[in-house]
Order: C-alpha cells, then sequence, then structure tokens
C-alpha cells in the first residue's frame, strides 16, 4: 500500500482487525515471533495513517487511528431477509457462528453441554479438528449433542443463512474469554443474531453489555461460573415471552441502526471525495 501510494495510487487502508493484539493471541507463534511481528505491523500501521486513507470497522481502533472513517462491519439486512421468521424458541438449541478457538469459548461451550441433558449446540465455522476433538472429548456421553459444522474447512457464508433461517434455535452464542482483542470489541455476529430475531448469550465484557443488555436483547454471563450460564439458559427456556421480546427488539434495532445501508453511504461518499480530490 505504501509502494502505490508512493507511485502515485490512492490507498484506502480497511482495518477490521486490531492487528497488533491479535498477533500477540496467535497461539502457533512462539514469544520472540510475537513481540517481533506485532511491532512490526505497528511501525507500518504508523507509518500508514500519514500516508494512507485509513477505514476502520471498530469504534476503539480510532485511538491509534485518529484521522479515520469509521464504517462498521454490520449486515446485509437483504441477505438475511430468508431468516426472518416468528421464532417460537421451541427447543433448547443454542448456535454459535463463527471461526471456533479455545479462546472464544470452545471449552465453555463443550462443558455446558455436561450440565444440562436437554442443551444441544451448533457451531458452524472453521475450526482445527484438534479442538474439534478436544470439545467432543470434554462433552463425553454427552458428545451427540455438540455439533461442529466446518472442521477444518471453510464454511461458505451462505451455509450460515440456511441455520439462521431454522426455527429451532433459543439464543446465538458467543462465550469468549477475556482479552483485548476481544473486550472492546464488538462482534459482527452480534448484529448477525439480531437482525435474525436471535437473543444472545455472551461474555459479561463491559462493551458487550452496552449492546446486549442496555438494548435487552440478551443476557452477559461470567463463562467462570457455568452455572449461570445454564441458568439463562433455562430462563429463556422456560420463559419464551422473553425471548420474543429480545427477538422483536434485535430486530427492530438491526432493522433501523445496525445494518450496512447507512455504512454504504458512508463508504461511498469516502470513494467519491478521495476520487474528486
Amino acid at each position: 500500500g505504501l509502494f502505490l501510494k508512493s507511485i502515485g495510487y490512492k490507498v484506502i487502508y480497511d482495518i477490521h482487525e486490531d492487528n497488533i493484539t491479535a498477533i500477540k493471541e496467535k497461539y502457533y507463534l512462539n514469544y520472540t515471533c510475537k513481540v517481533f511481528f506485532s511491532h512490526l505491523v505497528k511501525f507500518f500501521e504508523f507509518l500508514s495513517q500519514h500516508f494512507l486513507y485509513i477505514v476502520i470497522a471498530e469504534k476503539y481502533y480510532s485511538d491509534r487511528f485518529p484521522k479515520s472513517t469509521h464504517i462498521y462491519n454490520y449486515p446485509e439486512i437483504n441477505r438475511l431477509k430468508p431468516c426472518f421468521i416468528e421464532r417460537e424458541f421451541p427447543c433448547k438449541k443454542l448456535l454459535y457462528t463463527g471461526n471456533l478457538f479455545q479462546i472464544r469459548g470452545a471449552e465453555v461451550i463443550a462443558t455446558l453441554l455436561n450440565l444440562d441433558d436437554d442443551l444441544e449446540i451448533t457451531c458452524i465455522g472453521s475450526c482445527s479438528s484438534l479442538l474439534a476433538n478436544k470439545m467432543f472429548g470434554i462433552a463425553g456421553k454427552n458428545r451427540n449433542r455438540l455439533t461442529i459444522i466446518g472442521i477444518d474447512e471453510y464454511v461458505p457464508y451462505e451455509k450460515i443463512v440456511e441455520l439462521y433461517q431454522k426455527d429451532e434455535w433459543l439464543a446465538g452464542i458467543a462465550f469468549f474469554y477475556s482479552s483485548i482483542n476481544h473486550e472492546k470489541k464488538k462482534l459482527t455476529k452480534f448484529y448477525e443474531y439480531m437482525a435474525v430475531g436471535l437473543p444472545i448469550l455472551a461474555s459479561d465484557f463491559e462493551v458487550w453489555k452496552e449492546i446486549i443488555e442496555a438494548n435487552k436483547i440478551g443476557y452477559c454471563c461470567n463463562i467462570n461460573n457455568i452455572d449461570s450460564i445454564v441458568e439463562k439458559v433455562n430462563l429463556l427456556y422456560n420463559n419464551n415471552s422473553i425471548g420474543k421480546e429480545m427477538s422483536k427488539q434485535g430486530r427492530s434495532l438491526a432493522n433501523t441502526c445496525f445494518n450496512w445501508t447507512s455504512e454504504e453511504k458512508k463508504l461511498s461518499d469516502l470513494y467519491s471525495n478521495i476520487l474528486n480530490q
């Protein structure tokens, strides 16, 4: 990008990850590599903000990129239209969408199955066979109630949409462990869960509470207290009216605020401004 800028091109650096923190959390890198690459990226990102147009997908990235354009990664409502159904929440089934890692609560998901004999959980997203086998091992005799779609393979978004269309889900989940990269970040899956009318069960990070509990679209739980998660699951299951109200509220927010339409205009305006300069 910097090279292209130096020979006259107009370049946008579109930032969807906190790259410095993300590198430090890569389990396959040793400590020396983490330090080296995180500092290397930090250096080039510092240079980039002085020469490139910066687009960020998370508000807190502006701490490092104050002169950036905020364009959030909200879902395209039209792509999720087939999922707009009246949900009855008939089953005690939870859905997790997105790539699955240990730090994203893989062990929490597997452990939950050992505390409730009626609970079923489906995870869809890339997951290593090593981690999947570990999860099945934790679930033990309850492994038949754990479905993992995407073991050692990429899962197309259309396949996720197919699952969203089912009326069997009680809630969408995200039981991530604490990390700098997670605690400040509002996950794209939250907005998708909202758009398709799924209540949300997630970790109790302050930023997550601001979007989930403040808007009354789900519950935030202490993932170190697995029993408290089970309590929230049962609260939703035994009181369908709560789930229906959360579903209605989430969908309303997705239709009015958290959708791609407003962000698309901001991006289009940015392109126009750059081209007209």
